[in-house]
């Protein structure tokens, strides 16, 4: 089954059942479910929470209510108070003090995130993504983009 998004088009990060029932499959090991894994590491918290956050922008109300704008920036928000890393989320809340979410919409808010992301990445001596980029990395997929330029 397909689900469709807002615009039509088929939603990059919504699962069909089959994907979370192959998921739920019974394991053939016998031991202890997780027990192979580890707590995350700085690195793997920071990858997933940037995951989570592109993937919820991308997503974001093109028009969003004033609740969907207060619920994004307590979602900012708590974030940097409860980040496990805590330098990391430190740092974080005061880049939110100093650079105010753009919740207006997704194109806004999308934006503005990949800019804190920049942020982040250059402090860290990493590479900065070009933010023109945020749609084809976070919503429509490189492969729709890529299409689309033709």
């Amino acid at each position: 089954m397909v689900v469709l998004d807002e615009d039509g088009k088929p939603c990059k990060v919504c699962d069909t059942l089959e994907s979370f029932q192959s998921s739920m499959a019974p394991s053939k090991s016998k031991t202890i479910f997780g027990s192979d894994q580890e707590p995350p590491t700085g690195k793997e918290l920071g990858n997933g929470t940037w995951t989570m956050l592109h993937s919820t922008a991308a997503n974001f109300p093109l028009k969003p209510t004033d609740e969907n704008k207060q619920d994004m920036r307590n979602l900012l928000t708590s974030i940097s108070h409860l980040f496990p890393c805590r330098p990391c989320g430190k740092d974080f809340e005061a880049y939110l003090k100093r650079n105010s979410p753009n919740v207006e919409g997704r194109e806004e808010l999308s934006l503005w995130l990949c800019d804190a992301h920049n942020a982040v990445n250059k402090k860290l001596g990493k590479q900065q993504f070009d933010c023109k980029y945020w749609k084809a990395r976070w919503r429509e997929g490189w492969a729709e983009y890529l299409k689309d330029q033709k």
